[in-house]
């Protein structure tokens, strides 16, 4: 009976013994939840600028109107701009168009203006039986030029170089003339579809109309395009 106990006692130790790490490794710790990272900030895209293609606007600013004649008026001459030596500031007005070409950040393309002022001229002019009035005003204007220029993101300053034709008003008579266009400006990009811009120019025509006089149209303008 004592032995019997005895094994009884044995095994159920053993039994115990061999479940323990059952038992031990059923006490699992849950797992840990995965750290989802968050994404990362997507950098905002710079718009790429571009000048390239056709445009159409108008500008307003300030014309000064030079004329400058032979002082030595000749009696009964019947020309009075030819002895005419004024100048005269006043507003301007231009409508433009024009088609840019873009090739490694140089811009170049050519640019049509019509143009008209209101400058107007009033000298008295010496003749051998006294002094007589003199006048002229710009009627209306063309200028065909080509620009060039380098683009600095949204901003372009540029060169103009072409042909200007003028017509005037000078004592009833109606005058032309086809001179010299030069000058300088600068573009700036508001939108893709609009653009900004500041234009200085020189129209220098030599004996206007096979006159004595020389003339001289400069024009500063501020100026906006639409662009497509």
């Amino acid at each position: 009976m004592r032995i019997q106990t005895r094994r009884l006692t044995t095994t159920t130790a053993l039994v115990a013994l061999m479940s323990a790490p059952a038992f031990a490794g059923g006490l699992v710790e849950p797992a840990p939840e995965p750290i989802i990272a968050a994404p990362a900030p997507v950098a905002p895209v710079s718009p790429i600028w571009d000048f390239a293609g056709a445009y159409v606007g108008a500008g307003v600013g300030t014309g000064t109107f030079t004329a400058e004649g032979d002082d030595d008026f000749e009696d009964g001459a019947d020309d009075f701009f030819d002895a005419i030596d004024d100048d005269d500031s006043a507003a301007y007005y231009q409508l433009h168009a024009g088609y840019n070409f873009v090739r490694n950040n140089i811009v170049f393309g050519p640019e049509l203006a019509l143009f008209n002022g209101e400058s107007e001229l009033s000298d008295q002019v010496a003749t051998a039986t006294g002094t007589e009035n003199a006048d002229a005003e710009v009627d209306f204007g063309a200028r065909l030029v080509g620009r060039a220029g380098y683009q600095f993101g949204r901003f372009m300053p540029y060169l103009s170089v072409g042909l200007t034709y003028l017509e005037i008003e000078a004592d009833g008579d109606d005058l032309s003339d086809t001179g010299l266009a030069v000058g300088v400006g600068a573009d700036f990009l508001v939108t893709d579809q609009f653009m900004v811009g500041v234009e200085y120019m020189q129209n220098d025509f030599d004996e206007f109309d096979d006159s004595d006089a020389n003339v001289d149209y400069e024009t500063i303008a501020l100026k906006g395009s639409f662009r497509f």
